[in-house]
């Protein structure tokens, strides 16, 4: 048997990469807990397009403000100011920091790990309002 010529064997890999559909839109929903796994926190929704993540929603945290117990729902989209990080997912984890408000002297810092059909992630928020806890989800 003879070998494959180079220009025979690109022309194949590229055919086969234009019919691969882009990646879509993927969904992942979970639980978040509290840093004490005892405590649980809502419901987590993740999605993400191609190599980026578009939202992310966290309901019922309980965040500390001025001392006080309190209700949150944590959520981001990339619109929100970023201050470190970017929400592009790099070699299967993405990591950001950013502002919920512009104006706030809060910020949230939030890091998510993809592995195969889940996404693992930790958020801590600081600033005027404290909250930390863990998350997982599945496609």
């Amino acid at each position: 048997m003879g070998r494959i010529p180079p220009a025979v064997a690109l022309v194949a890999l590229l055919m086969l990469l234009a019919a691969a559909p882009a990646h879509a839109a993927d969904t992942y929903r979970g639980q978040a807990t509290s840093t004490d796994p005892s405590f649980r926190y809502g419901k987590v929704t993740v999605k993400r397009t191609n190599a980026r993540v578009t939202f992310v929603e966290i309901k019922a945290v309980t965040a500390y403000c001025a001392g006080q117990p309190l209700l949150r729902t944590i959520v981001y989209r990339p619109s929100m100011q970023a201050i470190e990080g970017s929400n592009r997912i790099l070699r299967g984890s993405m990591k950001i920091t950013y502002r919920p408000v512009r104006s706030a002297e809060s910020w949230t810092r939030l890091t998510i790990r993809f592995s195969g059909r889940r996404a693992i992630g930790v958020f801590d928020e600081t600033g005027l309002c404290t909250d930390r806890g863990r998350f997982t989800a599945r496609r």
